[in-house]
């Protein structure tokens, strides 16, 4: 057994623990394009890295500790272990971010951002978004009718105000109906792309100017009908710059940390390496305890074998005794 301090062993794979998540790190921060994008990998990859290093280090610890090994005074280790190194972690990224690369926390941050609205991009639209675009061209529609009305040459009766309003309202009924059946009917197994955010506004206009050669088709001779034409062909030209995913992104986009105190960033980051790391080390910690101790290998002396029978030249009969027989 090595006399040497087992807890001396705690500081030493201390060191190579934090020299290690600074390693991490730094290949980290040169794939900051890429961190998104490889989030799983590099949590996978962040969990073998403690799981070694906590596995080799508690291992040392045991062969140098004197007595079996207890849970506790196993994940003590690991504490000590992860705690050191993450306190250098933590001294590291505050030098990095105010002297290496101070302005590497707004990267980070526009980096989260553009990923994020990749993430958007590639995601469907909801029921409640399809609503509000519903609604948005309700309204968009409303104000190119009286836009339209106001600059014809001549009054517009009521009556055909009447027809107006009741042609804009079929054919957005008609519109809704056929898009939401679309929307229904969509192909979720295979990611059907028309649907995604990124591809929604073209995809909700082509439907909207087929309903509107539908409408054309059906009330070629209303009186209404260019009145109709109109109102929808400047709408559509109006929702052009109406897009789900800025409105999604703008609304979500409060939710992702934006730091700007370099201690603040390290500490955050340190103590969720930190709790990561303890996770970790109670499993570690219980492999180690159950598994069989150095201790348990030295062998046990055992006694000498104890004679059942005493020696046929041993005589318990005393002298006297055989005096006695004798007369």
């Amino acid at each position: 057994m090595n006399n040497k301090s087992p807890w001396t062993v705690c500081l030493k794979w201390g060191l190579i623990f934090g020299v290690a998540a600074v390693a991490f790190e730094v290949v980290r921060m040169m794939a900051r394009n890429l961190e998104m994008g490889n989030q799983a990998a590099g949590g996978l990859a962040l969990i073998i890295i403690y799981v070694l290093l906590l596995y080799v280090g508690l291992k040392e610890f045991k062969e140098r500790y004197p007595a079996r090994l207890s849970f506790g005074k196993a994940f003590l280790a690991c504490i000590i272990i992860s705690t050191i190194g993450c306190f250098i972690l933590f001294g590291y990224e505050v030098l990095h971010y105010t002297k290496i690369e101070p302005d590497g926390m707004e990267k980070r941050y526009q980096t989260s951002l553009a990923n994020y609205r990749n993430t958007i991009d590639r995601d469907t639209v909801t029921t409640a978004e399809l609503n509000c675009y519903f609604d948005t061209l309700s309204a968009a529609m409303k104000s190119g009718e009286e836009q339209i009305i106001a600059s014809q040459d001549t009054a517009v009766s009521d009556a055909m105000r009447v027809e107006i309003q009741k042609g804009t309202e079929l054919l957005q009924k008609y519109y809704k109906a056929s898009l939401l059946n679309d929307y229904q009917k969509r192909n979720v197994q295979t990611a059907d792309t028309l649907w995604n955010l990124a591809h929604f506004s073209q995809t909700a206009r082509r439907s909207l100017m087929k309903t509107l050669e539908l409408y054309l088709n059906q009330n070629p001779n209303a009186a209404s009908t260019p009145y109709v034409q109109q109102i929808v062909q400047g709408s559509e030209n109006a929702m052009r710059e109406y897009s789900i995913a800025n409105n999604r992104f703008e609304l979500k986009k409060a939710d992702i940390p934006h730091y700007t105190n370099p201690i603040s960033y390290a500490g955050i980051n340190a103590f969720f390496s930190w709790i990561y790391a303890l996770l970790v080390g109670i499993f570690v910690a219980l492999y180690h305890y159950r598994s069989k101790h150095a201790i348990d290998d030295v062998p046990v002396e055992e006694g000498a074998p104890v004679e059942n029978e005493m020696p046929d030249d041993e005589n318990p009969v005393n002298e006297s005794e055989n005096q006695e027989i004798k007369e």
